[in-house]
Order: structure tokens, then sequence, then C-alpha cells
């Protein structure tokens, strides 16, 4: 135990030198990054949720056990030896100033001893799922935490890593819905989250300094707005703002493709060839939507769901497919670049979700090796020097989107050396 704790320290000071050094590269990916980020190339599907809902953002509430589902795959036949810990972070996602020992309880680290094989797939691959927290391993704190998975023996070289909260709720929501936003002109195409904060035994003596409220859109961090309390009225804290400080971008119900089958094309497919080295599937050209009228369908808001139905066991009866993305676009910008949008990229702004520009087919395309099941997905365009997408530029703007909102409220008490997160609400 004292070696792994002095393996883990010394994690944590090589990451404080990294988030010193003012030329780390922000797209480096020999660092660790305290975000969803994979490591290795052959990790695929990595999915975090709570144990009962998939498609529930992995947030438990303080003291409870096996409420967390994490699930990934590795390519190949090789079965690794794969192990887990948690780092807690503030409310920005940098590390905390805790020990370990005070918001761990357990041996600090846990195996990830349920495995299976694929069966009868092109692409062997070993499935793995854990459901945690365990005695072995159980935060004691709320807040933020960074999920790192890692091969038994490299501690400092993670697999992937992975966000999650754990939650003490301290205070109620209340008078909170998403609206059309009300300034004419933004009518059409933004929305507002309004709601209060009611406090109830909670005492928060100076909110601007110890009170952090966070709201974020279907799980994209790029966006992410803190806020402070319009008014203040006794125990009531009143986020109803009218000068567009919680309004969001309505965007577009998310282009989805259905890979449940292989054995056939499905409507989003121009065509498909599978050889002995694999499945390729070539999705239709899309179009930009940016001047198109909306159209309200049923989506997922960006996650995606694994399932065959050409097997029984979705975990490991499910093929790889790589699938190809096209985009129409007449000239390549220079400015900036087009990405891929959603869980199936992990809501990342790098590498593995940019698109490249086709000159003779006149548009945006992308590769990316999927297992079988639904998808949502968008595109979305980063212009150079910034860190914010837009996806409304490809895809439209539209205040009648259906988008899921979450609402975080941290909290760090004086003389405390960390965030608590004492409120999560999702809409």
């Amino acid at each position: 135990m004292n070696i792994f704790l002095g393996i883990v320290f010394q994690i944590l000071f090589v990451i404080n030198l990294q988030s010193q050094d003012s030329n780390t590269n922000f797209y480096d990916e020999n660092h660790l990054r305290f975000e969803d980020y994979v490591y290795v190339e052959g990790i695929k599907t990595v999915q975090l949720s709570r144990k009962s809902d998939v498609f529930a953002m992995p947030v438990m509430p303080l003291g409870s056990k096996n409420s967390l589902l994490l699930s990934f795959d590795e390519l190949g036949d090789e079965y690794r030896e794969y192990r887990m810990t948690f780092i807690h972070c503030d409310a920005t996602w940098n590390p905390s100033d805790l020990r370990v020992e005070e918001y761990i309880s357990g041996y600090y680290e846990d195996e990830i001893d349920d495995y299976k094989f694929s069966f009868n797939t092109i692409q062997h691959y070993v499935h793995y799922n854990k459901i945690f927290p365990t005695d072995d391993l159980m935060p004691t704190k709320s807040g933020n935490y960074l999920l790192l998975v890692y091969e038994d023996g490299y501690k400092n070289e993670p697999a992937f890593s992975l966000r999650f909260m754990v939650v003490e709720h301290l205070i109620s929501f209340e008078n909170y819905n998403v609206e059309r936003d009300r300034r004419p002109e933004f009518y059409f195409e933004k929305q507002v989250v309004n709601f209060s904060l009611k406090l109830g035994n909670q005492r928060i003596l100076f909110p601007e300094r110890d009170l952090k409220v966070m709201i974020r859109q279907n799980r994209r961090w790029d966006n992410a707005k803190f806020l402070q309390p319009l008014n203040i009225k006794g125990d009531v804290f009143d986020y109803n703002f009218y000068n567009g400080e919680n309004a969001f971008n309505g965007v577009n119900q998310y282009r989805y493709f259905d890979m449940k089958t292989v054995e056939t094309n499905t409507m989003q497919v121009a065509h498909s060839r599978r050889t002995e080295n694999g499945i390729e599937w070539f999705l239709l050209p899309d179009e930009i939507r940016r001047k198109t009228p909306y159209s309200d369908y049923e989506d997922i808001d960006g996650h995606y769901y694994i399932k065959t139905e050409d097997e029984t066991d979705s975990d490991i009866e499910s093929e790889y497919v790589r699938v190809h993305f096209y985009l129409k676009y007449d000239v390549p910008m220079h400015d900036g670049d087009f990405y891929l949008l959603g869980d199936l990229t992990m809501n990342q702004l790098n590498n593995h979700s940019k698109m490249t520009y086709n000159y003779d087919e006149h548009a945006y395309e992308a590769t990316l090796y999927l297992k079988m099941g639904y998808y949502n997905y968008l595109y979305a365009y980063l212009q150079n020097g910034k860190t914010v997408a837009e996806p409304e530029f490809l895809e439209g703007n539209h205040w009648e989107t259906n988008n899921t909102y979450d609402i975080y409220v941290y909290y760090r008490e004086s003389g405390e050396h960390y965030d608590r997160l004492i409120g999560f609400l999702e809409l």
C-alpha cells in the first residue's frame, strides 16, 4: 500500500509539473489529461454511466456502492490485468489539495476482473466490465473525480481516463425549466436554463467566493458556463437571467445512423463491403443544415447504444466496423477545422475527431472504428485559436431543439481544501 501511495504521489507531482509548463501542447497525447481521454490505440468503446441507466451521467450519491458501470473493449486476443483508481479534482478539473487517504477508503486501487472474449467476430477483442465503487475502492468526499485505468504494473501509464462525480444533496432546485430566449435578436436561436437554489440548512456566507454553479449542454465540456446568482433572497439563490448568462445555442437535432445489423444496409448507408480483414460502411454524404428548416425527430442527445440484432450477446458478438463519414463542402476552410461531435468521439476536439478535406470529392471526411449499435453525431467547426466548437455553423441553430442540460453546484467552505458537489440536476 505504501509503495502504491508513493507512485500515486509521484504521478501527481509529474502532473503538477506539467500543468506549470506553459509549453505543454493541449493536444499532446503523452501527458495525463484531466478529462475523458483514451491513451492506448487498441482501447475502444469506453463507457461510464450509472448502472441503472446507460444514458445517465456518471454521478453517484456520496456513500453509495455499486452505483456506476464501466465498460470497454481492447482489440486483440490478449487479456490484460487492468486496475483502476481515482484522483479527486476541484470544480475546474485540476487536482485538489487532498491527500489520497483523505478521499479514498480501501486499498486505493481495485482490479477489473470481469472480462469476456469476443465470439465469432472478424475483429477479435476482450470486453471488460466493472461495477464500482466497492469496499476496496470507495470515495469518501463529494466532488469531481478522474478515474484512471491502467495495466497492472504500469500505474504511471494510464490506458484511459474518465470523469465522474460524487454528490451530497445539501441544496434543492426550484422553479427550473428550459425555455426560449426572449431577447428579440436570439428569439429563434437560443434556449435559456432557469432555476433557483434553495439552501435550506446549508449556509453560504460568501457565495461569490465559495460557490460555483456550472451548466453544460449535451455533456459537452467546451461550452460549459459558470454562473453567479442574479439575486439572493434569504436562503434562495436566483439564476433567472435576462442578459444571456444562462443562454445556449439550440443548434439542431443530432444526426444518426443505425448499425445494429451489418447483414443489410440501413437507410443511412450508401454502400458497404465485407472482407477477410473487416467490414466497412460508407455513410451517405451529409449536407450542411445551416439554412434548412428545423425538423423534429427523436434523438438521444449525442449518445450511442451498443446493440447487435444479428446475434444474441451485444457485448461480445458485435462486430467492429470502419465507418466513413462525408460532409459536402465546396472549398476547404483555412481559418479552422471541422470535427465530429458526440459520445462516439468522447466530445473531444482533437486529431481523433478532426476531419480532412478531400479535394476530389469536395467534401470533408473522417473514418471511425465503431462497434455495432445506434449512434448520434453532429459536425462542428472550431476556429483557429478557439476552444469552443460551433456546431451551429454547419448544423443550423433552432430554439426548438431538444437538448439535455446538467447543473452542478460546488461549494468550498472557508478553510477547506476541496470543492464539494452539493447539488446536481439533469434537465
